[in-house]
């Protein structure tokens, strides 16, 4: 069992969350939800005790827990220390068949420089794994895994006899994997028992219920406001008419008594201010306005370019370490061509987008480029941002009218002006995500590249992302595990297959 009592957590100024009390059941798969910086990963790092809470307390029956962080936190060296250890290299090679890994990983410094984000993420499941624990905790495990390898993880986290708890955005693998959501929004946390779909009907109807609440109760507001603003002047009106009737100075004001009117006046005030009072009363009990998330809104505008064909590539052959990626590829990338990248993890995808951009040259055969073409290029890799730059120190780079510009589309991406002061190092990887998307969208582009995009978003960005690339009027090129992102936007694709690259037109896509 765990159970967290009123743990409470800051950054800077920033409060994540307090008064937290949750508890989890030996043998519960629990997904965590919520939107980018909401403290998701703090709140797993708490519970594997990689972080210290500010207030409140952690009991864990157990000690056997493994932990799988964010798979772009671990180096290389981390990779080259497990591959050191014999006891886990002969435990990983019985756990190769039982995982269904087929991906040829080599225990080399070499190889291992080279592993992909699926690979990366099998190898360091496989180490957790091979300790045996009864609990598993697990950070964002899909975002560098293909479709295939998505129900690899899947059919491993189903076939595992202990407790699951996960942060993640992946609809399908949470509806895939767990029966309960915790969700963290504005610095509180919410329990919901279900699949992903579920909480997303519970959560609707709460909040389609509040805000009828809050409607009706707006409108009783109004009410009585101008209830207590009649009986206040009732009050002042009464009290005036007594001192009206009270006329010439007699005895009884001279010896300090009251005249009638004075004294009934004096009741009706009274009364009135008990009335006020209840009437205050009742608005205390009202409900706040339900939180919603904001509207995310920013476009993407491509530069013109006055060729009808972006890329011919002829007879390309790419070998790594005397391994064969693809041979004898030729396809071409015309102007208006959205295409996705498909293929296994580790098949070629991220090195074909880097000969293309003049960042491998170690292959045979010729690309050739449009003289036109301007690429822009969004990597999955949210960790090469200068860390101890602030974001407004990043926006304000290029001048007053680029920092306006950037600083405008981070709001309209729902990241909160607060953050702009503070350091990149404090961000979450989704809040950094949405800075790299940010410098792409203000880049002078006519060809976008872009490498798992929706990699660290939470779901409001992803589905404005889906919707801004379905519109995009330029060429894409896209790598994404995210099978709805690839038939909603792209119109072609090219496929990585038994060491082929081959170009397809995806004839049934409703853009076409």
């Amino acid at each position: 069992m765990l159970e967290l009592k009123n743990i409470e957590k800051q950054y800077a100024d920033k409060l994540l969350f307090s008064n937290v009390n949750l508890s989890i059941y030996d043998g519960e798969r629990v997904g965590i939800v919520g939107n980018n910086g909401s403290g998701k990963s703090t709140l797993i790092k708490i519970i594997a005790g990689d972080e210290e809470t500010d207030k409140g307390s952690v009991y864990k029956s157990s000690s056997a827990i493994g932990y799988l962080k964010q798979i772009t936190s671990y180096s290389t060296e981390d990779f080259y220390k497990i591959s050191l250890d014999p006891v886990f290299v002969k435990e990983f090679l019985e756990l190769k068949k039982k995982l269904n890994i087929t991906d040829n990983i080599e225990f080399t410094p070499k190889r291992l420089k080279t592993l992909s984000g699926g690979e990366k993420t099998k190898l360091m499941l496989a180490h957790i794994l091979s300790f045996n624990p009864d609990t598993l905790l697990l950070d964002e495990p899909t975002n560098h895994l293909d479709s295939a390898g998505v129900e690899w993880l899947i059919n491993t986290l189903n076939d595992f006899y202990g407790t699951i708890i996960v942060v993640s955005h992946d609809r399908y693998f949470l509806n895939s994997v767990v029966n309960r959501i915790v969700e963290i929004e504005n610095g509180k946390v919410n329990d919901y028992y279900g699949d992903y779909d579920e909480y997303a009907r519970q959560k609707k109807a709460e909040i389609d219920r509040q805000k009828k609440i809050y409607s009706e109760q707006a409108s009783l507001e109004k009410k009585i406001d101008r209830q207590i603003k009649d009986l206040k002047s009732w009050a002042n009106k009464a009290e005036k008419d007594s001192r009206r009737q009270g006329g010439m100075m007699s005895d009884s004001r001279i010896t300090g008594a009251q005249t009638k009117a004075q004294v009934s006046a004096g009741k009706l005030a009274s009364m009135a201010q008990a009335k006020v009072s209840r009437l205050e009363q009742a608005k205390q009990d009202f409900i706040d306005r339900p939180y919603e998330e904001g509207k995310v809104y920013y476009k993407l505008e491509p530069g013109k370019i006055g060729s009808k064909v972006l890329i011919r590539a002829e007879d390309l052959t790419k070998k790594f370490d005397g391994n064969v990626l693809f041979e004898d590829a030729s396809f071409t990338i015309e102007a208006g061509d959205k295409v996705a990248l498909i293929g296994k993890n580790g098949c070629g995808k991220t090195t074909l987008l880097r000969m293309i951009l003049g960042k491998d040259t170690d292959y045979e055969g010729t690309i050739w480029l449009a003289p036109s073409l301007k690429p822009t290029y969004l990597t999955q890799d949210v960790l090469d941002l200068d860390e101890n730059m602030t974001v407004m120190e990043l926006a304000s780079g290029q001048g007053a009218e680029y920092r306006t510009k950037f600083l405008t589309n981070l709001a309209n991406m729902n990241m909160s002006k607060q953050v702009f002061g503070r350091k990149i190092s404090t961000l979450s990887l989704g809040e950094r995500m949405r800075i790299k998307m940010n410098e792409v969208i203000l880049s002078d582009f006519n060809l976008l590249i872009l490498d798992e995009p929706t990699n660290h978003l939470d779901l409001n960005n992803k589905i404005f992302m889906e919707k801004i690339l379905s519109e995009f009027q330029g060429a894409l090129i896209l790598v994404s595990h995210d099978k709805a992102l690839r038939e909603n936007v792209c119109n072609s694709e090219l496929v990585f297959e038994n060491k082929t690259v081959k170009k397809n037109s995806l004839t049934n896509n409703h853009l076409l």
